[in-house]
């Protein structure tokens, strides 16, 4: 009768999510951020239409950042 100590399947499942999750919620943020700050360049730069779509991307970006993060909250919560 041997033991299982360690559960590898959901180990390794955890491991490839938290990467995953990981790299994909800062690959978003820095576009959030890459977005503001070439929003604000354009603006200055008198071009309004451009600054104007960067800084949805960026809100919308960062918005997202904000949703994966109560999503891990209530993940978290509920376990």
């Amino acid at each position: 009768m041997t033991a299982t100590i360690v559960d590898t399947s959901a180990l390794l499942k955890m491991l490839w999510t938290a990467a995953v999750a990981g790299v994909g919620v800062t690959t978003v943020f820095a576009i959030g951020v890459v977005g503001a700050t070439r929003a604000l360049d354009l603006s200055r730069d008198d071009r309004p239409a451009e600054a104007a779509i960067l800084g949805a991307v960026g809100a919308l970006a960062l918005a997202a950042v904000g949703a994966a993060v109560v999503y891990g909250i209530v993940v978290m919560i509920q376990k």
